[in-house]
């Protein structure tokens, strides 16, 4: 149901007969197209952005073709992983089952309407949802490996975009605080995870 209604609000929010192109869509689109074709980011295609998204788009490009209509299915996948996994975090949280899909449709229907297109405000919301996920699998299990994985996960949100990025470290940094006794070696952990992506990013 989550997966429907997210598609739905996505579809009739990006349908182009009432949502033309726009520049931003038509920039991340492009430099996506120019990766495909070997050129190089930041030099054969300029944008003040971290490099993840336009990774990912040109993934998608690669995969199906370049295309706004492929750059925007790309998008639909998006919030609908997004909205899962706000389901699901609500839910380990024992959030009321009504408010928590209430919450997991709000990114869809209340916010995705106001900026419809490909962006990577929308992108970086699966990174960032599935890191505050795992972040309570991992302090529920104090496993170091999971608290390991949740830093990477936090350090590529600031690789798809920088602000958001920055709140979400500082938050799954702050979250892991409380334990008095485990502080240094939780925070260690994800401080080391955020550091593999940023310090060695992945290569298209």
């Amino acid at each position: 149901m989550i997966a429907a209604l997210t598609a739905l609000a996505a579809c009739l929010a990006m349908s182009p007969r009432f949502y033309p192109i726009q520049i931003d869509e038509a920039r991340l689109a492009w430099e996506g197209h120019v990766l495909t074709r070997g050129g190089s980011l930041y030099h054969d295609a300029f944008t003040h952005r971290p490099p993840l998204g336009v990774w990912l788009t040109a993934l998608v490009f690669t995969a199906c073709g370049s295309s706004l209509l492929a750059a925007r299915v790309m998008m639909l996948v998006m919030l609908v992983v997004a909205g899962w996994l706000m389901w699901a975090l609500l839910r380990r949280l024992s959030a009321n089952p009504g408010l928590a899909f209430a919450a997991a449709l709000y990114p869809a229907w209340a916010c995705f309407p106001v900026w419809p297109q490909p962006s990577a405000h929308w992108m970086y919301l699966p990174f960032a949802l599935g890191a505050l996920l795992l972040l309570e699998r991992a302090l529920d299990r104090d496993d170091g490996r999971l608290l390991l994985a949740t830093g990477v996960l936090g350090g590529l949100t600031g690789l798809v975009i920088q602000t958001e990025g920055a709140v979400t470290c500082a938050w799954l940094l702050l979250r892991a605080l409380p334990a008095r006794g485990q502080r240094r070696r939780r925070v260690g952990l994800l401080l080391s995870g955020m550091l593999i992506p940023v310090l060695k990013p992945p290569v298209l």
